[in-house]
């Protein structure tokens, strides 16, 4: 099976677990018109700018928690990524092995971003920062894995429940790292409007990066 139809069969998987017949419908289109003419112009057209995707999004209560939520989001993104680079190999007659996908598929950042309060002075970092910095590589890494076993669903589904264990280690080590460098941490998991420490509305956005020397995260600016 070409690792186009495996991301195909991915996105249409997620959409069912959602209940989005409509969509699942016609990803499952695309796939039936690649299987039987190798066309991807299906695609292209499902997700162009006007096409029957354009004002997709999942329905608000189809989600357990505002965790589950995000990293759904980011998943599909993730897979809808993967399929179109994925027809412009095609139509370029490009052939690529999982070594070269693995390469240069993902989101990988080594900066973490917070908030700057010009109230109380505090910069911190939020829970639903960690999962914005985290939730690239682990999502890029179980799309790429469920290509090179020819099969998403099981990569899938423990995105979508959160129990791939990545997601806690990864959780934990940025904790670690955060608590190394006495950065404050709040539990707040949405982007936030403001402070999370004092309330106050007067707040910028600030970042952090990751030491290549120790277990800590280093300001960036000032």
């Amino acid at each position: 099976m070409e690792y186009y139809e495996i991301t195909l069969n991915g996105i249409e998987h997620l959409l069912n677990r959602f209940d989005e017949k409509k969509y699942a419908a016609i990803v499952s289109d695309c796939i039936t018109k690649w299987r039987k003419q190798r066309d991807v112009t299906c695609f292209a057209q499902a997700f162009s700018p006007t096409g029957s995707f354009a004002d997709f999004t999942f329905k608000p209560d189809a989600f357990t928690s505002a965790q589950q939520r995000y990293w759904v989001q980011e998943l599909m993104g993730a897979l809808t990524a993967m399929a179109a680079q994925l027809a412009v190999f095609t139509t370029q007659k490009r052939k690529v092995d999982i070594e070269f996908i693995r390469k240069h598929f993902g989101r990988l950042t080594e900066v973490i971003n917070g908030t700057s309060c010009a109230a109380c002075g505090t910069k911190g970092v939020t829970a639903f920062g960690i999962d914005e910095y985290i939730s690239g590589k682990i999502i890029a890494n179980r799309i790429v894995d469920g290509l090179a076993i020819g099969k998403m669903n099981n990569k899938i589904d423990e995105i979508i429940t959160l129990t791939a264990p990545e997601i806690k280690y990864n959780r934990t080590a940025v904790r670690e790292r955060i608590d190394n460098s006495k950065i404050p941490l709040s539990e707040i998991y949405e982007p936030t409007t403001k402070c999370p420490f004092c309330g106050s509305n007067d707040i910028t956005h600030c970042r952090f990066l990751k030491s290549l020397k120790q277990n800590v995260f280093i300001p960036l600016g000032k």
